[in-house]
């Protein structure tokens, strides 16, 4: 994700927020950040560091950082421990190569690191507590630092952001550089991940399809952000999120919804519906278009919902590309997706974008934007 840098001159006075959750909960928290100023480092670094927890999905919350964590933990052990010591080493190095600060701050220095220990531990062929596997998880989480800091220098000239790209490319490396693997134990089995066109009929019968999984299959989705294919994980995801920004939260849900409708319409098999992982990708693509990178208004919440559309559809066609290869596709369709539909152009005022400087979340993006307090990202 972009650099995240909140506008200290602009501040939301007490009778703005609705309640006592709008004010010190939700959001980033801002009383705890203005608490924490002046602190001893390790202090502060403690909050940088569950803040990352959220950041995959374009947040930055301590309390949502928790839930995400249980979340992860609840899902695997193992996997979250490995997802965990990504996030502590990438955001030890953000820090001590001096990253930007708003970034580092808001927990964007470590996320790619978090993810990368997530996916690693999930695309090893090792046994759960396999030490070894914890040595690629730091070295890879380390390099995403890097990389996601080359990316946004390159992508920012553009006024885009890096998104998780940096995750992508250090998992993606990794596995190539180890060799391809007949299957992979818990996720993105390349050999299942070919689609079968001539099921089409068969599969989205409606007395094959068990509505039950299927409604199960949107928080699942939601968790697939981070790996995990529970609905308990899914669950404890979702309300990290929801405590977090109850519109990034909505967005997710929409773009959940979106994934397994398309996954179903096109005839994928039920295995990936049931799992949640048809929905990931439209996931990240509804949140992230829906009042995180533009101002929510009615405009772009229905340019957020065809994002999530053209995001599963990548999702569908990428993964036979991918699957050739025996690679998992990862989140490339999402960043491909979403970057198409955020160098979107418009003259209308209700379709503006957030300047990468000032990205925080939907709520506050919205009540600058109500106060005209929003800086536009190519002003004349």
């Amino acid at each position: 994700m972009a650099a995240v840098d909140v506008e200290e001159n602009i501040n939301v006075s007490a009778d703005e927020s609705r309640c006592v959750f709008a004010r010190y909960v939700c959001g980033d928290m801002r009383p705890l950040r203005v608490w924490l100023e002046g602190k001893p480092v390790p202090v502060r670094f403690v909050d940088w560091y569950v803040r990352g927890a959220t950041q995959p999905l374009f947040l930055s919350n301590p309390l949502g950082g928790l839930l995400v964590i249980s979340g992860l933990m609840v899902e695997s052990p193992w996997m979250g421990l490995c997802g965990l010591v990504g996030l502590f080493f990438s955001t030890l190095t953000a820090v001590i190569f001096r990253q930007d600060k708003g970034c580092v701050e808001s927990g964007g220095g470590g996320f790619n690191g978090l993810l990368t220990g997530l996916l690693l531990a999930a695309l090893s062929p090792d046994p759960d507590w396999h030490g070894l596997t914890i040595v690629p998880v730091i070295v890879m989480a380390i390099m995403s630092t890097f990389i996601n800091s080359g990316l946004s220098g390159i992508l920012g000239k553009m006024e885009l952001p890096s998104l998780n790209l940096a995750f992508n490319v250090a998992v993606l490396v990794y596995t190539t550089a180890a060799g391809t693997r007949d299957s992979y134990p818990r996720l993105y089995l390349a050999d299942e991940q070919q689609l079968l066109p001539n099921q089409t009929a068969n599969l989205t019968a409606a007395d094959q399809i068990d509505w039950i999984k299927v409604l199960q299959a949107v928080p699942i989705g939601i968790g697939q952000c981070y790996g995990c294919g529970e609905a308990v994980a899914g669950g404890l995801i979702s309300a990290g999120i929801l405590v977090s920004s109850p519109m990034v939260f909505y967005h997710c849900v929409m773009g959940a919804v979106i994934g397994i409708g398309t996954a179903l319409i096109l005839g994928v098999p039920l295995h990936w519906v049931y799992s949640g992982a048809c929905a990931y990708n439209s996931v990240l693509g509804t949140a992230s278009v829906g009042g995180v990178f533009y101002v929510l208004t009615i405009q772009s919440h229905l340019l957020s919902l065809f994002c999530g559309v053209f995001c599963a559809l990548l999702w569908a066609g990428m993964t036979d590309v991918f699957a050739m290869l025996n690679l998992p596709v990862l989140a490339f369709p999402f960043c491909l997706g979403t970057l198409l539909f955020l160098g979107t152009t418009s003259e209308s005022r209700a379709l503006q974008k957030v300047p990468l400087s000032h990205v925080t979340y939907p709520e506050e993006h919205r009540r600058r934007f109500n106060r005209n307090a929003l800086v536009p990202a190519n002003p004349d």
